[in-house]
């Protein structure tokens, strides 16, 4: 099957069919996205943050209702392509369909949205984390702050531990010495 572009050669539809049907069978069909949005919530994984799009991470019922929501081994499992142990990528998947250039459209289009959902994931992620950096910059040179603080209080205290054990022995001494004196006044 051959048709003519609109300005330019002839285009074989056969042809770009034939390569886009290996990327087809890989693409998850909305039904396999559809069964891992639902075990989603069954499973205890962390799922993440939410979404500007799904506040909590899930919709009411507890379903991720994007791929950026689930977790990563629900992820690894949407687009593994292995069954029974062998790779098979060229394998039609349960549930894909026949193959049309509007339901590969809308797959690659979903695709996109969950692309975008998870790269504003990555994001929040990476700015969590350089909070979570500050923070322990802070901590920690609140700590050094604290030892050094601790330290200097502890010279202080071993300095005035050692004034008043110089004062208690002046004062004996005086003592001494004044009970000397009141004894040869006495004698």
């Amino acid at each position: 099957m051959r048709g003519r572009g609109m300005e330019g050669p002839p285009v074989d539809v056969g042809r770009i069919v034939a390569v886009l049907q290996p990327l087809w069978q890989i693409l998850p069909s909305p039904e396999a996205r559809a069964a891992k949005f639902g075990s989603a919530s069954s499973r205890n994984f962390r799922t993440g943050s939410p979404t500007p799009s799904t506040p909590g991470g899930a919709n009411p019922n507890g379903v991720a209702s994007s791929l950026s929501d689930l977790d990563v081994r629900s992820l690894k499992s949407l687009y593994d392509t292995r069954q029974n142990g062998q790779t098979t990528p060229s394998s039609p998947r349960p549930g894909n369909g026949p193959f049309s250039i509007e339901a590969f459209a809308q797959r690659v289009q979903a695709l996109i949205n969950d692309d975008k959902a998870l790269i504003e994931r990555l994001i929040r992620f990476a700015q969590a984390h350089d909070l979570l950096k500050k923070n322990a910059e802070r901590a920690q040179k609140l700590a050094q702050e604290g030892n050094t603080a601790m330290e200097t209080y502890q010279k202080q205290v071993r300095m005035l531990e050692e004034r008043n054990m110089s004062m208690g022995a002046k004062q004996a001494a005086m003592y001494v010495s004044l009970s000397l004196s009141l004894f040869m006044e006495h004698t």
